[in-house]
């Protein structure tokens, strides 16, 4: 017999993932919330690329087991964020690495 557990999301979960439909409406704005295994909040394609965020309450939230063991297996870009300007930073990051 399997067990279901209910995801929780952050209080601040909708509010960023809204705000990030508002401030890019090119973009595709997916949420993943509950997707479980430690995948990210947000799913978002912009301009070809593809972003991953897990949203945090506050800097420096903690990520749940699962989540540490998605980061760490992960291959490609997958940011932390706690504000609309953190996704939207590191979504610049990641397409203009300094050099």
């Amino acid at each position: 017999m399997s067990r279901i557990y209910a995801n929780k999301t952050d209080e601040n979960h909708a509010e960023i993932r809204d705000a990030v439909r508002a401030a890019m409406p090119d973009a595709s704005v997916q949420d993943m919330s509950g997707s479980g295994g430690g995948f990210p909040d947000l799913c978002i394609g912009w301009r070809g690329f593809n972003f991953l965020v897990e949203i945090k309450r506050k800097k420096g939230g903690r990520l749940t087991n699962a989540q540490v063991g998605f980061h760490q297996n992960w291959q490609g870009q997958v940011a932390v964020c706690s504000t609309p300007a953190e996704v939207v930073a590191s979504m610049l990051r990641a397409v203009h690495p300094r050099k």
